[in-house]
């Protein structure tokens, strides 16, 4: 009897869409947004992007070629409103960590727009728009 109330129960959640996790270890929060991406100039940029109910957490690096000038990697956050806020991020002759996170209004952030920049030209290179799963 016992067998066949967990299989009427495993099966009741199935149908209603409700999955139960094999194990916390295996999970990762942070989803991957993007390789390293350079804009050819000045460095590049690496980060994983990940949301909660109205936040975004960004972990990466920003990396600084040998030339005249530092690179900075700016992340525009955006609700379903439009845009919520910017944070930057900037190397001069170095790789720099970051790990921050954007708290967010009620409805919460949805979408991370991540630019490159060479400031001793000012010139944007688009990296990538990482939306909320």
């Amino acid at each position: 009897m016992k067998r066949s109330l967990t299989a009427l129960v495993f099966a009741l959640l199935g149908f209603l869409g409700i999955g139960l996790s094999a194990g916390v270890a295996g999970a990762d929060p942070l989803t991957p947004a993007f390789a390293e991406i350079c804009n050819g100039t000045s460095g590049c940029v690496t980060a994983n992007i990940s949301f909660s109910n109205r936040s975004a957490t960004v972990v990466g690096n920003v990396f600084d070629d040998r030339n005249s000038g530092s690179t900075t990697a700016v992340f525009d956050f955006y609700t379903a409103n439009g845009y919520y806020s910017t944070q930057t991020r900037t190397a001069a002759n170095e790789r720099r960590s970051f790990n921050f996170t954007e708290p967010g209004p009620v409805g919460g952030i949805n979408l991370v727009r991540v630019w490159l920049v060479a400031n001793a030209t000012g010139a944007y290179t688009f990296v990538a728009d990482v939306h909320k799963p």
